[in-house]
């Protein structure tokens, strides 16, 4: 079976936490010009597979724009997802089993954009056994 990006899974667990809502203020892999604030999740690499057992640690970044001028409460919804995704009970998101969620760094400020909309980024090391993967067995 294939498996979702790991950003999907990761937005589908944040509108599942009522963090956001995907395709209205979450989005996987874009960042559109509107809404002005946005949660953008990027699959970003991540530690090399495990060439024995179905075990994978991809990496994705979650990024969040907020109002012209309003660092404040954009760095209150980076605080948020950092809050529902940090040390998250192990659990099945769209068909594979994430057993560890873990951020990379702090919460970091990429600046401002031409509008004057504030960015803010986490980072986050993430481990999921999927149920199959060719020549890999379970974990």
């Amino acid at each position: 079976m294939a498996q979702n990006p790991a950003s999907l899974d990761i937005a589908t667990f944040l509108a599942a936490q009522g963090v956001g809502i995907v395709g209205t203020d979450i989005f996987v892999g874009r960042e559109p010009s509107e809404p002005a604030e946005v949660i953008s999740i990027f699959d970003i690499g991540g530690i090399a597979p495990n060439p024995k057992f179905l075990r994978d640690e991809p990496q994705v970044q979650c990024r969040v724009r907020g109002l012209v001028l309003d660092y404040e409460n954009t760095y209150a919804k980076a605080q948020l997802i950092k809050d529902t995704l940090l040390g998250a009970q192990p659990r099945l998101l769209n068909g594979t089993d994430y057993v560890l969620f873990t951020q990379i760094g702090e919460i970091l400020s990429l600046g401002y954009d031409e509008n004057n909309r504030v960015a803010l980024v986490s980072n986050w090391q993430l481990v999921r056994e999927p149920d199959s993967g060719g020549n890999r067995e379970a974990f």
